[in-house]
């Protein structure tokens, strides 16, 4: 009894037998006697094709064993193929019909298009013109597909694939239809493995199967310069070992990696041989072996389509097509197998640029090329009919966005503007900062005083590293932190996110210690005349101040996000112009975009241009995936320097990983992409808990709720909601996955005993109602916290930006109206699923970034400071502007022109005036009354007093002058905000005794009374008193305790020192005397 042939099951759910016989070649008498044979030793997968011309004779071999009861139809697996010739999408079925009636089947189990290229329609495999060259087809092989498609739909065959495709094909196909290729029919022996091609067809559930699995011995021109592969030492030991043939081991090394082997005989002996296969096993070691000798060893090409060459010569557009039947670049392919070798493939056109292609550009040499006999390949012309927008390779034959340049130069050009943009932008902003302080010309303690509140917080985490003998010994001090919140010791690395500084403090020592080794000089100093009440001081300028050091790497990611504007508005647009769009927008919209020019040690300095990263990493993923951990590394990349540098970064992440999710849950998107974001995010997350010693509102974060949730939902839980008719299941799973986030997120936090992101609720519940308390308004009070200016929306509108942007948004919400209502009622006449076909032709990268900037604006309208978000964002989607498909003015050129020339006039003139505007800012930082009061603490008091005191002052005491305190800026833990509330009881009404006693406490040794808080308020109901007012209401009667203690000094406490900004009041301790400082101003 023969063997039965193992299977593998294809994406539509049918096995497909490992082994077949192959009938290329085979003639007359030889083709049926052949048929009949393969069937009685066991075969039952024969691959046919409408180019061998022998159906009729299968057919009969067939008819003869069906008839003798042999095998049975649902026995069988028929493959047959779409020639050339017949591309045009009317012929596909009637030539699919004429295939069936010669083979004398009712269906077909598998239909392949033949090759990704047509030739001129008529009786003739190869049509020539007068000059004997090869005529070429207009026909774009993704019509054909359509077509195809269309043959399943009348059960002509159950299913269908493609032969000789590239990835990049494969990928056009997938993004223009709804089907994915159950095959793809490819050259492969040991010479050419194609395992790229094999990795990436079976990440898209798609089957390869090999033809030429012996190397096609039949060939009389072997011109490889390698032994052919039955005469290989190393196939015939391997042979000889198992008590085999090199034929039946080549076949096996297909069959036993689960490629399909298509091996083609009409020798009894050999077609009996090449079965008996399943007997033996290769070892790994074997398998690794002939795999080893791949040399990209091409033995079949077919004619090129030579009137291809006159059209492109003529348009000077040639482009490379490199892998163009489903090979990998490598040195010489060498003709054999076709007639009429005169060269290979080409079918013209012109390409707009398309970054991030798969395609690889090597060049062969030139003797390879005459080998081939003028090989000259070219870009398929893709003006299909499809509107699809998920194509790898669109046509800009119609579109004047782009000049048609190589695939390399495009991508020089691209980092080339990148660079130009960030360059740009570091020169900008650092001016912008010199201008309105004169940094270089400060002494390190004015440099320091300039950064105030939360920027001196972070900045003395970098100090303490420069400052600490080696890089180790300042960790370990901030490891065992005790000057932040005295009297606890707080690990700084776990609580705050100052890595960035740890990465500068790290890069300047290195620097500092190759400057010194190369005996360079960083500094010039220079004495600098102050005011009247101010000495001289000695100022040093250069890369070798600390201080010019830590902002010199915040205009390296100012320029970084330049760099990634450009980047991201080129690739969303996919055209240069794009790019270009969305920073002439940045730079003419850079007051509202950014404000690192004016506060460069804030965290979204550091994080923010990897939340630009992670988006444009995304959108690259949704477009393009690849079953491959590049793209998932890169997203855990971004998003772990992403959250390591800002608390905040948590929020976005989140809505970025539920958008992703929520895509493919409406099957926007199959499940790679998505899981390609989770498993990087995931990783990205794991890996800053790890760096962050497990920090633990990051552990309670929504963002970790959310991965948890959605990682347990897709591992568990998806089956169980598809049990659910559609749509209702899609609305089910998306309220599910927010509401698991929330009660992971609860969990967590209940779990550790988290409560330090109250305020976020609160904050939030305040701007829609009336609700206050004293931390909220802490907040709120604030105007980087208040609602959006209306400023910002005139300066927004001024540029053209907004209103290029609600353009781009009502386009693209018509096209996608335009697109699903159409689908839709498509596949409600074909009766097909709705999801996902109603999706065909939508980009998921744009809705992503739609979907992003729409989720940025209501941040910024309701938290001002959050602008900086949506602005880039909103420079990024204006690239859009650029993109045919959205606006059909485009495809005619003189209307494009004039189309750019008239937005570009529009946003510069007001651009201009604003850039104007901040160059025009000078000023230089003088704080006589800040400088006097950090003078007095240093000559002053102790080196172990302990400071309580304004946030704000806080900071620039601790940074400036090294002594504890007891709160600082970073107002995010429950402990600090504590803290801060009675420190703050200096601005209440409460009595003298009662805020010593709770002073006493926080063990402070001096209160410092900022003039500014005591007695004045930012807008009405924002004085800190006012606030006091909403905490305690039944002491609104009483008097304000500071104006009392800055003017009186009423006992318990001590005046020791005053000027016109600052009072210091000792806070003496009940049990010991504290001696009067040895000088007291007043």
């Amino acid at each position: 009894m023969a063997a039965k042939v193992p299977s593998v099951k294809l994406n539509t759910g049918a096995s497909m037998p490992l082994l077949g016989l192959g009938t290329y070649r085979s003639h007359d008498d030889a083709a049926v006697d052949a048929v009949r044979y393969a069937l009685d030793v066991g075969y039952r997968h024969l691959d046919c094709a409408q180019f061998y011309a022998n159906e009729q004779q299968v057919g009969e071999g067939l008819r003869d064993k069906l008839a003798d009861g042999t095998v049975k139809r649902e026995d069988l697996f028929i493959v047959s193929k779409l020639w050339n010739t017949h591309h045009r999408k009317e012929l596909v079925v009637p030539t699919l019909k004429k295939t069936l009636a010669a083979l004398d089947l009712q269906y077909l189990d598998l239909y392949l298009i033949h090759w990704p290229m047509a030739y001129k329609e008529g009786d003739e495999f190869f049509p020539k013109d007068a000059t004997g060259k090869i005529v070429p087809g207009t026909e774009d092989y993704v019509d054909t597909w359509r077509a195809m498609e269309e043959c399943v739909q009348l059960g002509l065959t159950k299913a269908i694939g493609v032969s000789n495709f590239n990835k990049r094909q494969l990928e056009r196909i997938m993004a223009a239809s709804t089907t994915v290729p159950a095959v793809n029919q490819v050259e492969s022996h040991p010479y050419l493995t194609q395992s790229k091609l094999l990795d990436f067809c079976t990440s898209k559930g798609i089957v390869i199967t090999a033809y030429s699995p012996l190397g096609s011995p039949g060939s009389r021109d072997w011109t490889l310069n390698v032994p052919h592969l039955t005469e290989n030492p190393k196939i015939l030991a391997i042979a000889e070992k198992h008590g085999k043939s090199a034929c039946q081991v080549l076949i096996k090394f297909q069959v036993q990696r689960g490629v399909v082997c298509i091996p083609k005989s009409t020798q009894k002996e050999r077609i009996k041989s090449n079965f008996e296969i399943f007997d033996f096993e290769l070892s790994q070691e074997e398998m690794e072996a002939l795999l080893a000798l791949d040399c990209n060893g091409r033995l079949v090409t077919l004619p090129l389509v030579a009137a291809a060459i006159h059209v492109l010569a003529v348009n000077d557009q040639a482009q490379t097509d490199r892998d163009s039947y489903g090979v990998e670049p490598g040195p010489s392919r060498i003709a054999g197998g076709y007639p009429h070798q005169s060269a290979t493939l080409g079918v013209f056109g012109r390409m707009e640029l398309e970054f991030g292609s798969e395609m690889e550009d090597k060049t062969t040499s030139s003797k390879s090329s005459k080998k081939q006999h003028g090989h000259s390949k070219s870009h398929k012309d893709d003006r299909s009919k499809s509107t699809s927008n998920n194509s790898t390779t669109r046509s800009t034959s119609s579109n004047a966005t782009l000049p048609p340049v190589e695939n390399k130069t495009s991508y020089m050009v691209l980092i080339v503007c990148a660079l130009c943009c960030g360059l740009l932008n570091m020169l900008h902003t650092s001016t912008l900062f010199e201008n309105d302080r004169h940094f270089s010309h400060l002494s390190d303690l004015e440099r320091e005083m300039t950064f105030r509140t939360e920027m001196g917080f972070y900045y003395w985490h970098y100090k303490t590293l420069v400052e600490a003998d080696t890089l180790l010994n300042g960790l370990a001090s901030l490891v065992h932190n005790n000057i932040t919140e005295y009297p606890s010791v707080i690990n700084s690395l776990h609580r705050f996110n100052v890595m960035p500084e740890v990465v500068m403090a790290a890069l300047y020592k290195s620097f500092r210690g190759l400057s010194r080794w190369a005996q360079l000089d960083l500094e010039q100093c220079y004495k600098v005349t102050r005011g009247p009440r101010l000495p001289p001081v000695w100022s040093c300028d250069g890369l070798g101040v600390p201080a010019n050091f830590y902002v010199m790497c915040a205009w390296v990611m100012a320029g970084f996000t330049a760099s990634l504007v450009f980047l991201s508005g080129a690739l969303l647009s996919r055209n240069l112009t794009g790019g270009v769009i969305a920073a002439l927008f940045f730079f003419f919209n850079h007051g509202e975009a950014t404000r690192v020019m004016w506060a460069p040690p804030l965290r979204e300095t550091f994080s923010f241009p990897f939340s630009l990263l992670v988006n444009l990493i995304v959108t690259q993923t949704l477009r393009k995936p690849r079953a491959h951990y590049i793209q998932a590394l890169w997203i855990a990349v971004a998003t772990y320097c992403y959250l390591v540098s800002w608390q905040f970064s948590q929020y976005t992440l989140m809505i970025t990983v539920m958008l992703v999710y929520f895509f493919h849950t409406i099957e926007l998107i199959r499940p790679l992409p998505m899981l390609l974001v989770l498993m990087g995010s995931m990783f990205g997350f794991a890996n800053c808990l790890v760096s962050m010693f497990a920090n633990r509102m990051l552990m309670t974060s929504h963002l970790a709720g959310c991965l948890v949730a959605i990682f347990l939902m897709y591992v568990a839980l998806e089956n169980v909601f598809n049990w659910i008719p559609s749509p209702m299941n899609k609305s089910i799973q998306t309220v599910f996955i927010i509401l698991s986030t929330i009660a992971a997120k609860m969990e967590l936090s209940n779990f550790l005993g988290m409560e330090e992101d109250s305020h976020v609720f609160n904050i939030l519940k305040s701007k829609f109602s009336n609700y206050s308390d004293f931390h909220t308004l802490l907040y709120t009070c604030s105007s980087e916290f208040d609602f959006i200016p209306r400023s910002t929306i005139a300066k927004l509108s001024n540029s053209f930006l907004l209103p290029t942007a609600f353009l781009i948004v009502g386009a693209v919400g018509r096209h996608l109206f335009k697109t699903c209502t159409s689908n839709l009622k498509q596949s409600l006449k074909n009766q097909t699923d709705i999801l996902p076909y109603v999706w065909k032709g939508i980009d998921p990268g744009v809705i992503y970034n739609i979907i992003m900037l729409i989720v940025y604006c209501v941040l910024a309208t309701f938290i001002m400071r959050l602008k900086l978000f949506m602005t880039p964002q909103l420079c990024i989607v204006a690239s859009l502007v650029t993109t045919e498909l959205y606006f059909k003015v485009l495809h005619k050129k003189h209307l494009y022109y004039c189309a750019l020339a008239l937005l570009l006039a529009l946003m510069s003139v007001p651009g201009y005036k604003n850039i104007m505007e901040q160059r025009a800012t000078h000023g230089e930082y003088l704080n006589t009354d800040l400088e006097e009061l950090l003078h007095w603490v240093q000559t002053e008091t102790a080196p172990n007093s302990v400071f309580g005191g304004s946030m704000p002052t806080m900071a620039n005491l601790m940074l400036s002058t090294g002594r504890p305190i007891v709160n600082h800026p970073h107002y995010e833990t429950k402990e600090i905000r504590r803290r801060t509330k009675i420190i703050y009881s200096v601005f209440s009404r409460q009595s003298p005794d009662t805020v010593y006693e709770a002073l006493l406490q926080l063990r402070v040794n001096y209160i410092v009374l900022d003039e500014v808080q005591c007695f004045r308020r930012s807008r009405k109901g924002c004085g800190m008193v006012d606030l006091w007012d909403v905490e305690e209401p039944n002491n609104k009667n009483k008097p304000a305790l500071c104006p009392k203690l800055y003017n009186e000094s009423p006992a318990p406490f001590h005046r020791v020192f005053v000027n016109d900004g600052f009072a210091v009041l000792q806070v003496p301790s009940k049990f010991v005397q504290i001696k009067t400082p040895k000088t007291l101003q007043s």
